[in-house]
């Protein structure tokens, strides 16, 4: 995206500016810092909005340069348009792409590089947004490493948009100063009314798609178009903005970048987005753009210092190389971490450094794909080419191989130790020992009871120092570990369906199991336990919230099916009146992020109980017993956390704050008993990733259906035991 220079007569006593547009570099700066400490800290709240803030500035200038070069010379040239975008985009775009796939390749087991190498063909040829709307990826989702080229989403949208606009934009303008007589300057006005309508019917698209389907409405071009527009908008009737006063200039300009800033800092991820909670940041970028329109806004030093102006300047190298290496460097900084961040950065900042110098500016001055009258006259061009940046080739080239070096280096030695030495494992299992077993047992359990062999499964794993060979493999734990009965209904039963999520003998007593995705795992340990007694049916859809909580859906049509099921579902317990209902799903709906209150700490426990009381309330008049039934704690997803220089320490998780407090509400309701499993998952307050040979989970939190199946044993102790 080059820089748009402004040569445009004084008004109102305001002096034109022949220089680039440093405030336009600064707001590139701003954006992209915004995004990678976002990326990178998860701080400041609103950084994702740093890609609003490019879409503006990107419509803007490229809109620009096509109006100037139509009001010039009548025309634009497509060949040139083009030409100027490979040189612009794909040289650094490829080299990213490229460094991204054979680290992939280096670190990542099969079945992760195949994803990435996916990733990589998806964004090269500018469709990558299509296909994380398509695959369900979530944007914000916290759930597994996202693709470490999933920020490549948003250049895909911004060529898309060029792959549309400057060919509508061109018929306009023919049309009217063909068929209209109209002159050129009136026609590129006329063309921005074209463009109004565009960013109406985007906008009110978004505003739909965000409430029905917000992943796609995240990364989708339809419901982003709206963004660029503004700013093609801006260039379009640029005219209106040249006589703005100086005084006025500089405090639309301090309001704009006022507006940036609070919106960075205070706007939060969720439904919304990109519309109306797109708004703000891009209103306020427009008013950045607008107030240099002419002449520039005096004392904006946040925008136009030379730092600023500099980021801005590598800010497209920046943003491409900050988001693989936080996903690479995560591999050895499995915690994080200060070393982590700064590593991040300073590795970051070197190869963007680099890459702009030895990629980006060369190449995008350099004579490719362009026509010469003459093979002399192209070697010329190129001759001159080089000798222009055989400078910055050969010193710009050893300072960034030392600085990367560097880095990479520091990397290897201040990398955090991930295995355990056989004295830490020595004085690990002595602790555990003398402590018992996982938080949810007092003492430690008696010997070769079911209970006391999870336990130490689980203890022997997180004194492993090696992989062992899992079964299923980490490559294959997603399809293999998939419990079989997700395809005979459970993973949305037909309530009064008896061939839908129903096993064993319909005549011996009846167990029901009511939950969300994680009442489907829970049918293989259910099933197991119970089936040769019972008769075991599944009530069970996923992601939706069993109990009577208010909570935020996916969509409106995931809402009322999930309202819908947990209405059928009571009636057929109170037709059916089993001898047991166990509920159980996932504790990470008590975020606020899901709660429609939003509540947290104490408000939040205080939601749950009011739900699972009134749960309780209509059915426990209908069957002998209600049991909640403690779902997973959330952690690592194997096939993340689990690479070619991992350890099985790096795939250890802690037992979340919410999951603890949902856990101390659900332990304590009246008219219900409580099922801890905790000690099937967690030891001492850790979590390993398998036990023996098999993995415990399949992602981040649904068991896999063979270590579901081996818990069955001490799931029917704990089953005989209850009231």
């Amino acid at each position: 995206m080059s820089m748009l220079k402004i040569r445009r007569k004084a008004s109102g006593g305001v002096k034109p500016s022949s220089k680039l547009r440093g405030d336009i570099q600064g707001l590139r700066a701003l954006a992209v810092t915004a995004v990678i400490f976002d990326h990178l800290l998860h701080w400041p709240s609103g950084g994702f909005v740093g890609v609003d803030i490019f879409f503006v500035i990107s419509g803007f200038l490229i809109t620009g340069i096509l109006a100037k070069e139509f009001t010039r010379t009548g025309h634009i040239s497509f060949t040139g348009f083009y030409t100027r975008r490979i040189r612009r985009i794909i040289p650094v775009s490829l080299l990213v792409l490229a460094a991204t796939v054979l680290t992939a390749k280096l670190l990542y087991t099969a079945s992760n590089f195949e994803s990435v190498l996916w990733d990589s063909i998806a964004s090269f040829f500018f469709v990558g947004n299509w296909r994380y709307a398509a695959t369900g990826t979530d944007y914000f989702a916290a759930g597994g490493s996202p693709s470490p080229l999933q920020h490549f989403w948003s250049l895909a949208v911004e060529e898309q948009f060029y792959f549309v606009w400057p060919w509508l934009m061109l018929g306009i303008l023919l049309l009217v100063t063909k068929l209209w007589k109209v002159s050129a300057p009136r026609a590129v006005r006329i063309s921005g009314l074209a463009m109004a309508v565009a960013i109406i019917a985007s906008f009110a698209w978004a505003l739909e798609q965000s409430s029905s389907a917000p992943t796609v409405a995240y990364f989708s071009s339809l419901t982003r178009t709206w963004e660029l527009g503004v700013g093609a908008l801006l260039a379009l009737f640029a005219g209106a903005f040249v006589g703005i006063p100086a005084a006025a200039r500089t405090l639309l300009a301090w309001l704009g970048t006022a507006g940036m800033l609070a919106s960075i800092f205070f706007v939060t991820s969720g439904p919304g987005f990109p519309a109306p909670g797109g708004v703000f940041p891009v209103a306020a970028t427009a008013a950045v753009i607008a107030a240099g329109i002419g002449a520039e806004a005096k004392h904006n030093y946040l925008l136009t210092n030379p730092v600023s102006r500099y980021l801005g300047d590598v800010s497209y190298s920046l943003y491409l190389w900050h988001f693989p290496v936080i996903i690479f460097l995560g591999v050895f900084y499995p915690e994080g971490g200060i070393a982590y961040t700064f590593i991040a950065l300073g590795l970051t900042l070197a190869l963007s450094v680099a890459s702009y110098h030895l990629v980006e500016k060369p190449f995008n001055k350099a004579p490719i794909l362009v026509k010469h009258d003459s093979k002399t006259e192209g070697r010329r061009a190129w001759q001159k080419w080089r000798t222009a940046h055989a400078s910055v080739f050969q010193n710009g080239g050893l300072l960034a191989l030392t600085v990367t070096t560097a880095v990479v280096v520091a990397i290897v030695l201040v990398r955090p130790t991930s295995s355990p030495s056989a004295e830490e494992a020595a004085a690990y299992n002595e602790r555990l020992a003398s402590t018992g077993a996982g938080t949810s047992a007092p003492a430690a359990p008696v010997a070769d009871t079911p209970r006391s062999k999870i336990l130490g499964g689980l203890s022997a794993a997180l004194a492993t120092a090696a992989w062992p060979k899992l079964s299923p493999s980490v490559d294959n734990v997603m399809a293999e570990g998939m419990p079989m009965e997700a395809t005979l209904g459970c993973g949305a039963a037909d309530v009064f369906d008896p061939m839908s999520c129903g096993f064993g003998n319909p005549s011996n007593p009846e167990v029901v199991v009511f939950g969300d995705s994680l009442g489907t795992t829970l049918m293989p340990t259910v099933r197991e336990a119970l089936e040769s007694d019972y008769y075991v049916r599944g009530l069970t859809l996923a992601a939706c919230a069993v109990i009577d909580l208010e909570v935020e859906f996916e969509s409106e049509a995931v809402r009322d099916n999930c309202l819908n099921v947990r209405a059928e579902a009571v009636r057929y317990i109170q037709e059916r009146r089993p001898e047991a209902v166990l509920v159980i799903e996932n504790y990470a709906w008590a975020n606020s992020k899901k709660l429609t209150s939003r509540a947290a700490g104490e408000a939040m426990q205080e939601e749950w109980r009011a739900a699972a009381q009134s749960f309780i309330s209509k059915v426990s008049g209908s069957t002998k017993r209600v049991v909640f039934v403690a779902p997973p704690p959330e952690g690592k997803q194997l096939a993340d956390c689990a690479s070619k220089v991992s350890t099985p320490s790096s795939c250890v998780s802690d037992i979340p704050g919410t999951w603890q407090q949902v856990r101390e509400v659900e332990s304590k309701l009246d008219g219900a008993t409580y099922l801890d499993t905790l000690h099937w998952f967690c030891v001492s307050g850790k979590c390993p990733s398998f036990s023996g040979t098999t993995p415990i989970k399949r992602d981040f939190i649904h068991p896999t259906q063979q270590y579901a199946q081996q818990v069955a044993v001490d799931f029917r102790e704990m089953y005989d035991q209850i009231p």
